[in-house]
């Protein structure tokens, strides 16, 4: 009995082996794959959500596949992130294991841009900005010198993404104690007014949704279709 029981711990944890193994190989290949499809020059970091991976590889259907891209440049903006997650995608076995795509459909895609605010910060000028999330509405907040004398400034920020550029403006400005002397807004000027341009991004994405989690603005949006299959030849 004893024999038997740890016969079968060792196929357990030969087939677990194997499935990450598998697993490993699929989202090496996956990644190089996607990499060479949208003109990337680093593999993005792929990951096959579910458990036991070869029991979906076996029927080719994936609840989600996720390829992080690496930090990229946009305009004045450094170390932008960017996500996909690719929805109820099939792909066969044999193309998975290949980095063949040919075969790859998804029924939709999500994209997760994601900005440091220190990097907002560097791009606008804006020394210590804090951006945060009341309700639906975001603020941002700095310390500025103006006249020789230091204010802690904050305003409502206006934050758009209609597809190609994020458009961040600031609305209005206040103080700690409330208004600011007119003398002091009209030398600052406007607080924030910064375009970071996302149409170079390796697909098409739809206007999203801009939110501030912790240090990061984020902005969710929906990718176009997205196509793998080489065309075939034409005439």
């Amino acid at each position: 009995m004893r024999k038997l029981i740890a016969a079968l711990l060792a196929l357990v944890v030969l087939a677990i082996g194997a499935d990450f193994v598998v697993r490993y190989v699929a989202t090496q290949q996956i990644g190089a794959a996607i990499a060479t499809k949208l003109g990337l020059t680093q593999a993005p970091e792929v990951s096959l959500s579910g458990f036991p991976f070869l029991a979906q590889a076996a029927d080719g259907e994936y609840d989600t596949i996720s390829a992080s891209l690496p930090p990229t440049t946009f305009g004045p903006v450094q170390d932008v992130s960017v996500n996909i997650d690719l929805l109820g995608v099939r792909i066969p076995l044999g193309e998975a294991l290949s980095g063949r795509l040919d075969q790859l459909t998804a029924q939709g895609s999500q994209v997760r841009i994601k900005i440091p605010v220190s990097s907002i910060s560097a791009a606008s000028g804006l020394p210590n900005l804090q951006l945060s999330q009341v309700g639906t509405a975001l603020r941002i907040g700095t310390t500025l010198t103006v006249f020789n004398q230091e204010y802690a400034v904050t305003a409502d920020l206006d934050a758009t993404f209609d597809g190609t550029t994020l458009q961040l403006r600031s609305l209005g400005m206040l103080g700690p104690e409330g208004p600011l002397p007119s003398s002091v807004t009209q030398a600052i000027g406007t607080l924030l007014s910064l375009d970071v341009p996302l149409g170079s991004l390796p697909f098409a994405v739809t206007k999203g949704a801009v939110t501030v989690v912790g240090t990061t603005l984020i902005v969710d949006a929906t990718a176009a279709a997205l196509t793998f299959a080489t065309p075939g030849p034409t005439g």
